[in-house]
C-alpha cells in the first residue's frame, strides 16, 4: 500500500492510524507497519493495511488508540 510519508509516525516501530467504523462511529487503530520504498512524498508499507483504509494523515501525532474520531476523506495526488 502506498501512503503519503506523513501517515507514518515513526517510534519504536512505524505505525499508522486508521479509522475504523465501530458502532456507527468510527475509532483509531494503530496499525505497525514496514516501510518499503519510498516515491517522493509517498512510501510503500505493508502490514495489516489495505488499499481503502482510511489512514490519518493529519493529527496523528495526537491520536490514541481507541480514540473517537470524525474523518474527513482528501484525495492526495499520487506519484506516477
Amino acid at each position: 500500500v502506498l501512503v503519503p510519508k506523513d501517515a507514518v509516525v515513526l517510534g519504536q516501530s512505524p505505525t499508522v492510524f486508521v479509522a475504523q467504523a465501530a458502532g456507527g462511529n468510527s475509532v483509531v487503530k494503530p496499525v505497525p507497519v514496514k516501510m518499503e520504498s519510498a516515491h517522493g512524498l509517498w512510501v510503500a508499507i505493508s502490514g495489516d493495511v489495505k488499499a481503502g483504509d482510511l489512514v490519518i494523515v493529519e493529527g496523528n501525532e495526537r491520536v490514541r488508540p481507541g480514540q473517537q474520531v470524525r474523518p474527513q476523506t482528501k484525495e492526495i495526488p499520487r506519484p506516477e
